[in-house]
């Protein structure tokens, strides 16, 4: 009796070894792959914000559309208005008691969305900035 348990119990070790080693070699190969996109991730945070960082004061003046290459990533981004107001007046009319609100201030202000591809990556990000300036009536 006694040799049918030590067998039972080398099986079951045997077994428990197999689960160790399978489940550590699943473990490591799931921790390469998260350290592989950590690093995409960090080089891709780093190029969007630079280029952001290059285009995002000239891509609504100049030009709505551009593409170009940073770093040896490619990039296309394109500028749309979303809306412009000029800024709010307040007022009050003294005859009819009311105060009166009205677009027609001395500012005109924009409001932009910047959609940046980044080709390497198949990337999409869009992103808002907003513009002001003086309006000569």
């Amino acid at each position: 009796m006694k040799k049918a348990m030590f067998t039972v119990e080398v099986l079951i070790s045997i077994f428990i070894l197999f689960l160790v080693v399978s489940l550590s070699t699943t473990s490591s190969k799931f921790l390469n792959q998260i350290l592989k996109q950590q690093e995409r991730y960090k080089e891709l945070y780093s190029i969007v914000f630079s280029i952001k960082d290059k285009i995002s004061n000239d891509i609504c003046v100049k030009k709505e559309k551009i593409s170009g290459e940073m770093s040896g990533i490619e990039y296309i981004a394109e500028c749309r208005l979303i809306q412009e107001k000029r800024g709010l007046v307040k007022d009050y009319n003294f005859n009819n008691g009311k105060e009166v609100i009205s677009y027609n201030g001395i500012y005109l202000f924009q409001l932009y969305k910047i959609e940046l591809e980044i080709v390497k990556y198949n990337y999409t990000l869009d992103y808002y900035i907003n513009r002001y300036k003086k309006v000569v009536n």
